[in-house]
């Protein structure tokens, strides 16, 4: 059952029950209704087939998967000690390991690569945008915090043209993908061009000059990467960049209920969704997105705040929360604040 509780009266209401799945670090998603999707997604997600990450490896042949026991059978098997463990672990090594995730732009990319084939095609990760999309301004400066390559960013635009979306992140390859469906939805739409903007910026150091004036901003899953002792700061600068009244629509991982037991089958329904959706990852796409979210999630990397934990940093930073929802979103793991500043 997902519980909203409206904060200024604090009184829960039975939303909707359905099953539900995250997607952490922008992979958790999940399969509460295989095959529907929102319309437009041809448009938003163009002709997407996997990541495009490529990797030499002794076990995987880099095949299309297809199938819910195939998933499975490589989860296994990336998760577990053994040969496919220990190239995956080799290879983000390489990459100068996952707790570098926040600041190496490189890592990043790879990440957001694997995540473009895969997450967009969710159908709860569509749900999420559904919500956010009723709860934004239909109208003015928009700001996609984090907004990795776009999915949420083209969506949004293509939801309400007069939106002025703004798309932050800070790799230049998911940025280069988030163009890409800008350009598209921006064309479906036709004269006159509704506006758009790319920029590059690492949150961490966000000086709440970038933008003025926002109508509205979502952040999805990118809190949690601000380390805890900078995020008080960084919302501040956020608070500033916003007009009064607008709206900030945040989700994020809720502490108080993830598990390592939830993360693993988080990890594997997202791509059995996103299959069922249209989505076609290889083998390595599977390995490398699973083991990368399960094993910085459960690994403590990124320390999530508890869902009241949460509502008061918000309040801290100059923001009044409106709802506060929990036990819905991506199997219940997400807190989703509608804050107005």
């Amino acid at each position: 059952m997902q519980v909203v509780i409206d904060v200024e009266g604090y009184w829960p209401m039975n939303f909707r029950s359905s099953v539900r799945l995250i997607p952490l670090l922008f992979i958790f998603l999940s399969v509460s209704s295989y095959g529907i999707v929102l319309p437009g997604c041809d448009i938003v997600m163009g002709h997407s087939a996997g990541s495009g990450v490529h990797w030499e490896s002794a076990i995987l042949t880099g095949a299309e998967v297809t199938t819910e026991a195939e998933i499975h059978r490589i989860a296994g098997i990336a998760l577990a000690p053994g040969p496919l463990n220990t190239e995956v672990q080799e290879y983000l090594a390489s990459m100068g390991g996952l707790r570098a995730i926040r600041t190496n732009p490189k890592l990043w990319d790879i990440y957001l690569r694997l995540y473009d084939g895969i997450t967009p095609f969710s159908p709860d990760y569509q749900e999420l945008i559904q919500f956010a999309d009723l709860n934004l301004p239909q109208s003015g400066k928009i700001a996609d915090i984090g907004g990795g390559t776009g999915p949420f960013s083209a969506w949004l635009l293509l939801r309400a043209r007069n939106r002025e979306i703004h798309t932050i992140d800070m790799s230049p390859a998911g940025l280069a993908l988030a163009r890409e469906k800008m350009e598209r939805v921006a064309a479906s739409l036709g004269e006159p061009l509704p506006s758009f903007d790319i920029m590059e910026l690492n949150l961490l150091n966000f000086t709440g000059n970038e933008l003025t004036g926002l109508s509205g901003a979502v952040m999805n899953n990118v809190l949690y990467n601000i380390p805890l002792e900078a995020q008080l700061e960084a919302m501040k600068k956020l608070r500033a960049m916003m007009l009064a009244g607008a709206t900030l629509i945040v989700a994020d991982p809720n502490g108080d209920v993830v598990t390592k037991e939830l993360l693993e089958k988080s990890a594997k329904d997202v791509a059995i969704g996103a299959v069922k959706n249209g989505s076609t990852p290889s083998d390595f796409d599977i390995a490398l997105g699973i083991y990368i979210n399960v094993e910085i999630l459960r690994g403590g990397i990124p320390p999530f705040r508890p869902a009241a934990d949460l509502e008061n940093l918000f309040r801290e930073a100059g923001f009044k929360v409106k709802k506060r929802i929990v036990n819905s979103f991506y199997f219940g793991l997400l807190t989703v604040l509608v804050l107005e500043a």
